[in-house]
């Protein structure tokens, strides 16, 4: 379901950045991790960015497709349309990271504090308000 959040708020000709690839912060491993999932259900109907700072190079051998690898956060925001912090790592919590960025911000976790962020960002915090309705009305 939370592919079908991002196919929601993205455009057909979107690019989505799915960072967080490990399954929690400050590990390698990437065996039964949300974000992995989500890359391989969202690579066939967009391009796809990924970043992760321990995960990147073990989740090479697994992803394939339209999917590429930044080599930062930064990268991966500078790169998008719409972002998913799929991990709550500690360096896609920081607010700042996003501004002036335009992006769709989706964020699993709901960490991130709304009213920190630039008011050009659209913020979709999942488990929280319409849109999470919307998708369960869909169902």
């Amino acid at each position: 379901w939370i592919a079908d959040v991002v196919a929601g708020v993205t455009g057909p000709t979107g690019t989505v950045a799915v960072t967080g690839l490990t399954y929690k912060p400050k590990t390698y491993i990437r065996t039964e991790s949300q974000g992995m999932d989500l890359v391989e259900a969202l690579q066939s109907e967009f391009d796809v960015l990924c970043y992760d700072p321990m995960g990147q190079d073990e989740a090479r051998d697994r992803l394939n497709g339209r999917v590429s690898f930044v080599d930062s956060a930064v990268d991966a925001v500078a790169g998008a349309d719409t972002v998913v912090v799929a991990c709550p790592w500690e360096e896609f919590l920081n607010e700042t990271l996003y501004d002036n960025s335009g992006i769709t911000l989706v964020d699993v976790w709901r960490d991130l504090d709304a009213e920190e962020l630039d008011a050009d960002i659209s913020y979709v915090p999942l488990g929280r308000g319409a849109i999470t309705e919307m998708v369960s009305a869909e169902r």
